[in-house]
């Protein structure tokens, strides 16, 4: 362990050629007079991400396992907080189906099968 000039502590680790330097929140890599850093600080953006995320996957224990696949394909052109409102609106329609359709009433959501979406018909849609 050093300090260096700000008077930090950093840990200086020789891999290599290269030293990589581990300070608080920063990652700093040198190779002879070429410097890189890494920020690792989380910024208000990625927190809400997180939390999105973790938010998504307890509104998606109460849906069909179905559902899942569905919401990894969209993953890549999606973001958090629309992934989530999607799973808030499906989840919904769901609780609309199981209190109003005598098939659905017959298992818990979570239960439901993909051949459930066949037997959903137009008024069922319009009702919702």
């Amino acid at each position: 362990m050093s300090k260096n000039c700000l008077g930090s502590l950093t840990e200086r680790i020789q891999v290599s050629r290269i030293v990589y330097l581990r300070q608080f929140k920063k990652e700093i890599w040198k190779d002879g007079p070429i410097t890189l850093a890494v920020i690792k600080e989380e910024n208000y953006h990625d927190e809400q991400n997180k939390n999105n995320i973790l938010k998504l996957r307890k509104v998606l224990d109460t849906l069909p396992p179905f559902c899942r696949d569905f919401f990894r394909g969209i993953e890549p052109y999606t973001s958090t907080r629309t992934r989530l409102a999607y799973a808030y609106d499906i989840r919904l329609f769901f609780e609309f189906l199981h209190e109003t359709n005598s098939f659905c009433k017959k298992r818990e959501i979570t239960e439901l099968p993909l051949s459930v979406l066949d037997m959903v018909q137009r008024t069922d849609i319009e009702y919702y």
